[in-house]
């Protein structure tokens, strides 16, 4: 069957590319060797919490962008290629088919077989990265190691693309921190994202073309602004992984900014423009009249004198708090005025 299908052709790829794209395969296969053992000594989003099952290795499309920043999520599906696949280009993920649970040469054939049959060929989906000639299996990933193992070069797959943006729209920021080093990506001077294992994504994007320098921007909102803002504005539909959005982080600081400018303009006051100093005397004023209203009311008899000091004494009461709250805006100016 293998010999009908044509195989997948990166010569295209600059040699760079490829070494860089072939260790970064390795990598995996490295980090799952260990993950068998000891998945606890290895961070979890590069392999998850146990050994193998669901919670084992990650897919390679998930290890890719765990790693590799801005893979677009909202890509057009192409007409799948059944192809041969090279074996050094192509992340494993397996928990089922470790070479060396197969010892019997009889288990190797059937499997062997599977691999090269057509239901094998059909139960695989292979997304293909042709910028840096990367396969990542979602179905099909358990043969990659034991191919690897055999040394079979290719593995029949259905392959399909997604592509990953230019490198001319990607730089990279390797920022000096207190206590080390951070590293930033930046895609079309918006989408921000801290790339966390740098060891393997650097040889990769750099080998790509990605310009790295060693300071970042200055018109760009600082790092510290974009960690404060990061819930707020955060991407989390145009790519994989979520992404900080300077755009919305430059606009949230500007409403900040306005609304301080504002404050600044503005201040909170009373009925008379007055502070409660200037307005001691008229506030112990009032006071003393409506304890006097108050002591009248007290003593009165029911009738028209009364009814009158108690409505008195409401009304005293009224107007100082009336004259005491700061319940107007005024401009500072203004009021400097008066």
């Amino acid at each position: 069957m293998d010999e009908s299908l044509k195989r997948a052709d990166l010569s295209y790829l600059p040699d760079e590319v490829a070494v860089a794209a072939r260790e970064f395969v390795t990598h995996k296969y490295r980090i799952d060797i260990a993950g068998r053992s000891s998945p606890e000594n290895i961070s979890h989003d590069l392999h998850g919490f146990s050994a193998g099952g669901e919670f084992g290795p990650h897919f390679g499309l998930s290890f890719f962008c765990n790693i590799i920043p801005f893979l677009p999520s909202d890509w057009e599906p192409q007409q799948e290629e059944e192809l041969l696949v090279p074996t050094s280009h192509t992340f494993g993920c397996s928990w089922r088919w470790w070479p060396d649970r197969y010892c019997d040469k009889e288990d190797e054939r059937k499997i062997k077989r599977h691999i090269f049959s057509r239901f094998g060929l059909e139960s695989t989906s292979y997304t293909f990265i042709p910028q840096f000639g990367l396969y990542c299996p979602s179905e099909g990933k358990n043969r990659v190691n034991f191919c690897r193992y055999h040394k079979i070069e290719h593995i029949p797959a259905r392959v399909f693309t997604h592509d990953y943006p230019e490198a001319e729209r990607i730089s990279l920021y390797v920022l000096n921190v207190a206590g080390g080093i951070d590293v930033w990506a930046v895609l079309d001077g918006r989408y921000a994202q801290k790339i966390s294992h740098y060891n393997y994504a650097l040889p990769l994007l750099r080998a790509y073309g990605v310009t790295i320098y060693g300071k970042w921007p200055a018109h760009y909102p600082s790092i510290s602004k974009l960690l404060d803002n990061e819930l707020s504005c955060r991407e989390d539909l145009a790519f994989h992984n979520n992404v900080i959005d300077m755009k919305a982080v430059n606009d949230v600081l500007a409403r900040n900014l306005s609304d301080r400018l504002d404050r600044d303009l503005f201040e909170k006051t009373n009925i008379l423009y007055s502070s409660l100093i200037e307005m001691s005397w008229f506030v112990l004023l009032a006071t003393l009249i409506c304890m006097v209203t108050l002591i009248v009311f007290n003593f009165s008899e029911d009738g028209a004198i009364r009814e009158f000091t108690f409505s008195l004494a409401i009304f005293i009461f009224g107007a100082i708090s009336m004259s005491i709250a700061l319940v107007f805006l005024i401009k500072r100016k203004l009021k400097q005025m008066l």
